[in-house]
């Protein structure tokens, strides 16, 4: 019933798949992990830029980018990006949990 991750490795058509889930992300999914480039392979394929607004307009911050070893150049080519929804990135110093009764005995 809910989705943790959407992974989308569509060889420059991710900007496509995610307009095509957009009632998916406005959920929201909280970890979105998409192919991103710097420099175009295909023919209109989408740049990191185009990705990273999108996703930045409904909510979604950049974690990092993994994998990037397209080592195809002497600067980076591209990778795979991750993002966080906001909803769910905030780190929290003194997470608290609520525990029941504590009872003690000897």
């Amino acid at each position: 019933p809910r989705i943790d991750l959407l992974k989308s490795d569509t060889q420059g058509y991710e900007l496509e798949v995610l307009k095509g889930a957009s009632r998916m992300l406005a959920a929201p999914v909280p970890l979105v992990y998409t192919e991103v480039t710097f420099v175009r392979y295909y023919v209109e394929q989408p740049l990191f830029p185009d990705i990273y607004g999108f996703l930045y307009e409904r909510g979604y911050r950049f974690v990092g980018l993994y994998e990037s070893g397209f080592l195809t150049h002497h600067y980076q080519v591209g990778g795979n990006a991750l993002f966080v929804h906001e909803q769910f990135g905030e780190r929290r110093a003194n997470r608290t949990r609520k525990l029941g009764p504590v009872v003690l005995s000897h």
